[in-house]
């Protein structure tokens, strides 16, 4: 059984639950139908003896079938469970015995009387339940009769009344039945496209892969009225990650692990027509599931990964409506990752340089607004690299570039950055290094000069001090990296006028 908070947190998306929705009338408008269906009988009895010229005023089962109508038009059926409604049925035929009684076996009413109230017994009541009520409603029928000795054809009219009302009541149960079905399938599929709209305004909005996978999780369950639902996505390493879920068990995901329960998974995910039975239900025993489906999370190109959809006991297939809405759901978080993957692109791009793949100036002003006391900025600058680009060509000045970017990239430390600030010029912002800035660009200094380079570099470093802004520390930087140059180059110096020593 799904959880409550999965429900909610899916009725936020605006999708709903089928079930929830009813489809069939209320017991009190059940009810309500025949207290009208009491009331015509009792009026139609006086009326039926005035045109025979008999006494018009109402008899005692009359005034019963009244007020026995007043009572079940205003009773609080929807409190009581449907069985009451069989009250309905027994007061009808014990009016009726009572009516026999009094007036003996009108030929105009008697059978009449029997046909409306299984009518409405097979409406209300369902299937089946007509015939149930054969028996009882035969005894009340012949019995009044043989008491008050009524003719023989009153009595054999038995064999004709009952049947033919049976016939009624289940043909009348049959029409609502399937009335009901169509009602609550025209109900179901409105209220499903109505979820999925919400959903689909849901999934645009997000921003974040496992807010939009969570979302694509819970609008799965929903969909297929399931338990739980995981959403994997094919990461940078082509290897299926886990980024969202709705109910799914922490411990299912070790099977992920599992090379045959990723071979089902990655079919699924490659062919548009699934996997077939039996991979279902190898995927839902690898999973400890009663049955999952899976949908392929399609946007405008390949796959990009895949949603399973699990229940804990066996579930019936989805008919083709749900499995329509499931897939336009599948592909709507197909492209809202899609969307996400290239805003990141974009976003990334627009903050590295295009040549080194480094941070580019934009970046490195992010990184700066972040120095606090104690962190350190180095200032890096090809020496000579007019000379390179005069010698060699351009082409191998832009290699230079790469190789230094490449070098500092893969040297630094891991909270340090690395940025492209000028043309040959780099800056490097050491988060916590303090006193041992220096030595950390030294042997970034010291790697690059073991290796044959067309050129040599030269780098100031600034600690941050206390109540120093950021631009105040790279100046500083700068000025040190000017003395390096001045000093005869291919060296790293410390710029300490904000009170710290050189090493």
């Amino acid at each position: 059984m799904r959880s409550e908070g999965v429900r909610n947190q899916a009725c936020s998306l605006g999708l709903r639950n089928e079930t929830s929705m009813g489809g069939s009338l209320a017991n009190s408008s059940l009810a309500r139908m025949a207290a009208v269906f009491f009331m015509a009988s009792a009026l139609l009895g006086p009326l039926a003896r005035f045109a025979r010229g008999d006494a018009a005023a109402p008899l005692a089962a009359e005034w019963g079938a009244v007020a026995f109508g007043l009572f079940a038009f205003f009773a609080p059926w929807d409190r009581w469970p449907q069985r009451a409604l069989h009250a309905v049925a027994a007061v009808g035929f014990g009016l009726k015995i009572v009516t026999t009684f009094e007036i003996g076996a009108s030929p105009y009413l008697y059978a009449l009387h029997y046909l409306m109230l299984f009518m409405w017994i097979g409406a209300a009541l369902g299937p089946r339940v007509p015939l149930a009520w054969g028996l009882p409603a035969g005894a009340a029928y012949v019995v009044p009769l043989l008491l008050i000795g009524a003719e023989r054809a009153a009595i054999a009219s038995t064999a004709l009344v009952i049947p033919a009302s049976i016939f009624t009541g289940e043909a009348a149960a049959w029409l609502a039945t399937h009335l009901r079905s169509a009602e609550l399938m025209s109900q179901s599929r409105a209220s499903k496209m109505a979820g999925l709209v919400d959903a689909t305004l849901a999934l645009a909005a997000s921003e974040a892969p496992d807010q939009l996978a969570r979302l694509t999780a819970l609008g799965a369950t929903e969909i297929y009225a399931a338990d739980c639902a995981l959403v994997l996505l094919e990461d940078a390493d082509a290897r299926l990650a886990p980024l969202g879920e709705a109910g799914w068990k922490e411990q299912s995901l070790e099977r992920l692990e599992d090379a045959a329960t990723l071979a089902l998974l990655r079919e699924a995910m490659a062919s548009e027509n699934g996997i077939g039975a039996t991979g279902l239900v190898e995927l839902a025993a690898s999973f400890g599931l009663g049955s999952v489906r899976v949908l392929s999370l399609r946007g405008s190109g390949d796959a990009l990964g895949v949603a399973v959809v699990g229940s804990f006991a066996k579930a019936e297939p989805a008919d083709e409506f749900t499995e329509y809405v499931a897939r336009t759901l599948a592909t709507q978080a197909g492209l809202g990752f899609e969307r996400i993957h290239a805003a990141e692109s974009l976003r990334d791009e627009s903050l590295r340089d295009p040549l080194t793949d480094v941070g580019n100036r934009r970046s490195a002003e992010a990184a700066l607004r972040r120095l606090k006391p104690g962190d350190a900025v180095g200032v890096i600058d090809l020496d000579h690299f007019k000379r390179v680009n005069d010698s060699y060509g351009h082409a191998a000045g832009d290699r230079a570039l790469r190789a230094l970017a490449d070098h500092l990239r893969d040297s630094v430390r891991g909270p340090d950055s690395v940025f492209r600030v000028g043309g040959e010029e780099f800056l490097v912002v050491l988060p916590g290094a303090g006193q041992a800035a220096l030595s950390v660009v030294r042997r970034l200094h010291e790697r690059w000069q073991d290796q044959e380079r067309v050129a040599a570099f030269s780098a100031g470093v600034a600690i941050v001090a206390a109540g120093e802004s950021a631009e105040a520390a790279v100046a500083r930087a700068d000025t040190a990296l000017y003395a390096a140059k001045r000093a005869g180059r291919n060296r790293v110096v410390l710029d300490a006028s904000a009170g710290h020593e050189a090493d």
